[in-house]
């Protein structure tokens, strides 16, 4: 199979040139044709890294669009990794069937060796994307697609599945701004192979400093993980889609392990959300797993209620600012309705 250097589109081998822009410029990419699998065809080569390849493609009889990622078998550390665990991984996604969770058709392994999933077709914007273009969020904006990756994660966990690779990038916005976006989780990394191969620079490679900074101390050190490495992944996310900047800036991965977090960006935050924020990242950013916990529901009722206020800015009749606060009673009812509802990522 070919592929052209300029547009990514993938030809068969007698294929001499491309012909959707007359480029003079195929190169050979994989041994054997662009049909895989005998029911998908490669069409265009959307990302390669050093886990694998991640073509759009369409199905040979219906040409129904679909996303096929190829995991190469001779990826850094493939033999140090239990195959049958990231096969194991990869069906089990399959099972998921969630609103914010993009859809794995099927997955299996090639005829050469290689491990291959088929899932639904992922948009073209994703938060990373989103937030270099406006810099930060509103806190109910921030908080509402937390809240939607937050819930996307519990159909993964209850699955069996861990995200292990949550960041900006991996989390796609179906929508626009005007009507709000939703979120829905892509990039697994099944059995852990792209985290071996971020932490490569731990054992004398070249770390992906970008890549750490959201992975959990644990996943930094090499240790097992479970569903609260993706928790504290998606603090990461949120402080960064609050402030525009990492909670973690340090050039190294020992410093970043052991960084607290920079408080000081978060102060521009609405004081009316500012503390249920704040207490919301300390919760999900600790560095011992065992007490690590995501509040969605709790954040999510503070935004909203905040969203909800009337306009009046907070002004007295003689234009002084005047903080408002909460009433004892709906304190009360904020923390009767978290010990009521309070779970693993609630």
């Amino acid at each position: 199979m070919k592929i052209c250097s300029v547009c990514q589109h993938c030809y068969e081998d007698a294929a001499a040139f491309c012909p959707q822009e007359n480029y003079d410029s195929l190169v050979a990419a994989r041994s054997g044709s662009c049909e895989i699998a005998g029911n998908y065809r490669l069409e265009r080569l959307l990302e390669e890294d050093a886990t694998g390849e991640t073509f759009e493609a369409t199905r040979i009889n219906s040409s129904e669009p679909f996303i096929v990622r190829i995991f190469g078998g001779d990826s850094f550390g493939a033999e140090r990794i239990d195959r049958e665990s990231i096969l194991r991984e990869m069906r089990a996604a399959a099972a998921i069937n969630h609103p914010n969770v993009y859809r794995v058709v099927e997955s299996g392994v090639l005829g050469n060796g290689e491990l291959c999933t088929v899932s639904e077709p992922v948009g073209e914007k994703n938060l990373r994307d989103y937030l270099r273009s406006v810099g930060s969020l509103s806190e109910v904006e921030a908080v509402t697609i937390a809240r939607q990756a937050a819930e996307g994660l519990e159909a993964a966990h209850r699955a069996g599945v861990v995200h292990r690779r949550i960041s900006p990038a991996s989390i796609a916005l179906a929508g626009d701004e005007e009507e709000g976006f939703s979120a829905k989780l892509k990039n697994f990394d099944f059995g852990g192979l792209g985290q071996q191969i971020a932490r490569s620079g731990i054992t004398g490679g070249e770390p992906q400093i970008d890549i750490l900074r959201y992975m959990s101390p644990e996943q930094c050190a090499g240790q097992a993980v479970d569903a609260r490495t993706d928790i504290y992944s998606l603090g990461v996310v949120l402080y960064e889609m609050l402030t525009g900047r990492s909670p973690f800036d340090e050039p190294t991965v020992e410093a970043i392990v052991h960084q607290p977090i920079n408080e000081r960006p978060l102060e521009g935050i609405h004081y009316e959300v500012k503390a249920l924020i704040k207490h919301a990242l300390q919760l999900a950013l600790q560095k011992n797993p065992s007490t690590r916990l995501f509040e969605k529901r709790r954040l999510a009722l503070g935004s909203r209620s905040h969203n909800h206020r009337p306009s009046s800015g907070g002004r007295t009749r003689s234009g002084a600012s005047r903080r408002r606060r909460p009433s004892k009673n709906q304190s009360g009812k904020y923390c009767s309705r978290r010990r009521r509802r309070r779970g693993f990522l609630s």
